[in-house]
């Protein structure tokens, strides 16, 4: 897909609708990791108009760094100390500075499943901690061309040698504020022998509660694909479709001329008992 139709996608609207909640959703997420993990520098993959970068520099963060597409530009940015660079992810990035946090949320699944694992090594290589998020299976949403269950990417990033924590979902899933595809999809992973000194693993891995409100991923998908089956065949409907959806509704009205043609006998019956005459006594 050229850039020209990619900023169809991703235009103003688009980052206007989730400029808000990404702000607050920030604050939270990097408000918890912050207590633990104090990073100087950031870069953040797909940053949009920064909503992340600028949280992360009020919390203390001096460098950042932000990577998006063409479409974005440095006027729309929510800081002037980031350092933008407009890129296309869907080629080979070259990262050449090593930064104490990566951020990638909510961008994998809108790229090419071809792109998935060397898109997952080059945030390897651009921090030992990374925090990131993609799209389940049926999330939906603009351009969604390779949305996977949370294994799939967590699979990738130990391929590197990273470590999943679940130390963020526990704490917000309640928390209606923070944007749903947040507080179901993102993790912090670690390249653990990078950061020994850096971040308490042992107090990092007490951070990971239980979530008890989860949907099994093949009851969810059969529902979902039932759904988007049903939508199939009514923006799409075969004349078998179109014959008994015609059937049902002239049954419908079949019903209902039925209780109409009731409810009528009734009142006749009650206005002609209440008219007739009583039987005249004789004297």
């Amino acid at each position: 897909m050229s850039n020209k139709d990619l900023r169809e996608y991703y235009n103003r609207e688009f980052y206007d609708c989730y400029a808000s909640g990404s702000i607050y959703s920030a604050k939270v997420i990097l408000g918890l990791l912050y207590n633990f993990y104090k990073p100087q520098s950031v870069i953040d993959f797909g940053c949009g108009v920064g909503s992340w970068l600028k949280v992360a520099e009020s919390l203390g963060s001096t460098v950042l760094k932000g990577l998006d597409g063409h479409w974005i530009t440095k006027n729309k940015l929510l800081s002037k100390n980031i350092d933008f660079t407009a890129v296309n992810m869907e080629q080979n990035l070259q990262i050449n500075n090593k930064y104490d946090l990566c951020i990638c949320l909510e961008v994998a699944e809108h790229l090419s499943e071809s792109r998935a694992k060397p898109f997952i090594d080059t945030l390897c290589k651009a921090s030992n901690v990374v925090l990131f998020s993609a799209a389940i299976k049926y999330q939906r949403g603009t351009n969604h061309i390779n949305e996977q269950w949370q294994t799939y990417w967590i699979n990738l990033f130990q391929s590197n040698n990273y470590t999943c924590y679940d130390v963020f979902r526990s704490a917000i899933w309640e928390n209606d504020e923070v944007e749903l595809w947040y507080r179901q999809n993102i993790f912090l992973f670690v390249n653990e022998k990078g950061v020994k000194k850096k971040i308490n693993l042992k107090k990092l891995k007490s951070l990971e509660k239980p979530i008890l409100n989860i949907v099994h991923p093949k009851n969810y998908e059969n529902k979902s694909q039932n759904i988007l089956d049903l939508n199939r065949r009514i923006q799409e409907p075969s004349l078998r479709f179109c014959i008994g959806c015609m059937k049902r509704y002239l049954f419908g009205l079949l019903i209902k001329a039925g209780k109409l043609v009731n409810k009528n006998q009734n009142r006749l019956m009650d206005i002609n008992f209440k008219h007739k005459k009583a039987p005249h006594l004789p004297e």
